[in-house]
């Protein structure tokens, strides 16, 4: 795992301060962001018993993911949450991997892992420096962002990449966006936006990347009201 000199090295400008080994960084306030955030603070200790007692998806994905790396890559994972990706990454010998994401009540479950250095932030405010990242991962994390603060995002990571580095994102499929509320998240609403592979392909082209891959899938196929289509690309940045 990174030093706190290596971690620090990592970031740029004043607006983040160190609390309890999590830098945390000020943003300015969203409605729309807030209201999820604040559906995940509340949630956090149940959205991960959700995830450890279900079925282990993108495994396949993340093990591709992890070879297209280089030997000793550093990792940003976008939208880190409870830490179930970080830990297994780790477990796939990503020891230098940073992950960020704006809910410090599931920040602090991916602290317990012990695997990764944190940041709270939003997306659109991450303080990394440019050219220093050999991969980002982003799983299922830019839904609940509208089509234009995606292809802010898009830029920011491509900015944050190595020349040559690997981006992955998975989106769910559909159209527009709506508040939902599901038993997962205690019926808290949520935004949540929905994406088409072309747009997602369109806003990744002009945003500087080369698809690598592309794939579609489902999880609780033919379980109502739990159906979800999914899509993911693997980038490289040009």
């Amino acid at each position: 795992m990174l030093s706190d000199k290596e971690f620090l090295g990592l970031l740029e400008g004043k607006d983040y301060r160190m609390e309890e080994g999590i830098v945390k960084c000020k943003v300015n306030n969203c409605p729309e962001y807030d209201l999820n955030r604040e559906c995940y603070n509340s949630i956090a200790k149940k959205f991960k018993d959700f995830w450890e007692k279900t079925e282990r998806w993108q495994v396949k994905e993340r093990q591709k993911f992890v070879q297209y790396l280089p030997p000793k890559a550093l990792v940003l994972d976008l939208g880190c949450g409870q830490g179930r990706d970080l830990e297994t990454f780790f477990g796939l010998g990503i020891d230098n991997i940073v992950g960020v994401d704006f809910s410090i009540g599931q920040l602090k479950i991916s602290q317990s892992r012990n695997v990764a250095r944190l940041v709270n932030s939003n997306f659109l405010n991450m303080p990394f420096r440019d050219n220093i990242f050999n991969g980002v991962w982003s799983c299922v994390t830019l839904v609940h962002l509208s089509p234009l603060d995606v292809s802010r995002v898009l830029g920011k990571v491509n900015k944050m990449l190595k020349k040559g580095g690997i981006f992955f994102i998975s989106m769910q499929e559909g159209t527009g966006y709506k508040i939902v509320k599901r038993e997962i998240y205690d019926s808290i609403p949520m935004i949540m936006y929905y994406y088409t592979p072309k747009s997602v392909k369109e806003m990744l082209e002009k945003g500087g990347f080369e698809i690598l891959d592309f794939e579609k899938f489902h999880v609780w196929k033919g379980i109502k009201d739990r159906e979800r289509r999914f899509f993911n690309y693997y980038c490289k940045k040009i």
